[in-house]
């Protein structure tokens, strides 16, 4: 949950960051995209090191780590202080997202408890966003956006703290042998994505087809064929070939990566347009955005019965024609938007 408060409280406050810290408006993105991005690339490599060293461990570094550099943040005073803060402190929620999720299927045995446990680990999602929103909306618009992050290394430094003393130890860690790290398939694979995602954030402002932004799309493209290649021949990848033999998996994939960008998309910019166009106070713009939060929880408690009622497909596509029907709505703000 700290996370995603984090990201929300963020999104409410980009217009005060974007002056206090001399970002420009294409170069704003990178308070978010380097966050994302250095989670994204860590993921992978957060969820091995806990499968090496224990999950409980790395949960527990992860926090401290995010705790310190959201404080950092704090004292960001240009640009690329803030984005390279940004990205190791979106390192720490790289390791503890994948730990969290295994502490809670390995404390919970299969079945309806795990089921109970992953919905509200799911819900805790939604509820952090509300936080964050109105987190963001009251600092923004009182003592400033830069307590926002020092309230959170705040609150990140006192779950470390209870989670050492709540968090229960783990049985099973993998023995000394089964210690391999594939960084071959780590780096590969990191870097590649870092180089595809810096050509997507630089290619409206340098040009699609500029130089500048075409070497590392081309680069990150023969980086994650190599990684392919290489995750074939060795017998401990980070990334084993044969789970992409399943389709539902490619499928919900693509569909989460869709989603997401889509969302991520319509928080930035609305943002932007709420605040910079339509001259709503942060607190305003909290408020505006809570309403999606709420949503959220609402489908999640129902969501088990949902399941079991209707196929999975029938609910992807009711949520695909929900999610366009928001996207052709937010098209239409303007000047005169109530």
């Amino acid at each position: 949950m700290l996370d995603i408060i984090n990201v929300a409280s963020v999104t409410i406050t980009l217009p005060d960051i974007m002056k206090d810290v001399g970002f420009k408006v294409d170069q704003l993105q990178w308070v978010t995209s380097a966050y994302a991005l250095a989670y994204a690339a860590l993921l992978l490599i957060g969820g091995r090191l806990g499968d090496l060293f224990g999950h409980r461990r790395i949960f527990m570094l992860g926090v401290i780590w995010f705790s310190v550099w959201a404080a950092f943040n704090g004292f960001a005073s240009n640009p690329i202080m803030m984005s390279v803060g940004r990205a190791l402190q979106g390192m720490g929620a790289g390791f503890t997202v994948p730990s969290a999720l295994a502490l809670l299927t390995t404390t919970y045995p299969s079945g309806p408890e795990r089921n109970k446990a992953l919905a509200i680990f799911g819900g805790t999602g939604a509820i952090g966003s509300i936080i964050g929103f109105l987190l963001g909306g009251i600092l923004g618009s009182t003592i400033g956006w830069r307590w926002m992050f020092y309230l959170t290394a705040i609150i990140g430094f006192s779950m470390a703290v209870l989670g050492a003393f709540v968090i229960p130890s783990e049985k099973g860690v993998s023995k000394v042998e089964d210690r391999r790290i594939d960084v071959v398939g780590i780096v590969s694979f990191t870097l590649g994505i870092v180089a595809i995602i810096y050509y997507l954030s630089e290619g409206p402002a340098a040009g699609w087809r500029a130089v500048s932004t075409l070497a590392p799309l081309i680069v990150g493209i023969a980086l994650l064929i190599g990684f392919i290649v290489y995750e074939n021949k060795i017998d401990y990848p980070i990334m084993p070939p044969h789970i992409w033999r399943s389709r539902r998996l490619i499928a919900s994939c693509i569909n989460i990566i869709i989603v997401t960008a889509n969302l991520n998309a319509m928080l930035f910019y609305s943002s932007l347009v709420l605040q910079d166009v339509l001259r709503y106070t942060a607190l305003r713009n909290a408020l505006a955005y809570i309403v999606h939060g709420v949503g959220i929880i609402i489908l999640i408690a129902f969501m088990p019965r949902l399941i079991e009622a209707i196929r999975t497909k029938i609910l992807i596509l009711m949520g695909w024609l929900f999610l366009t029907a928001a996207g052709v709505v937010w098209a239409q703000i303007d000047l005169h938007t109530s």
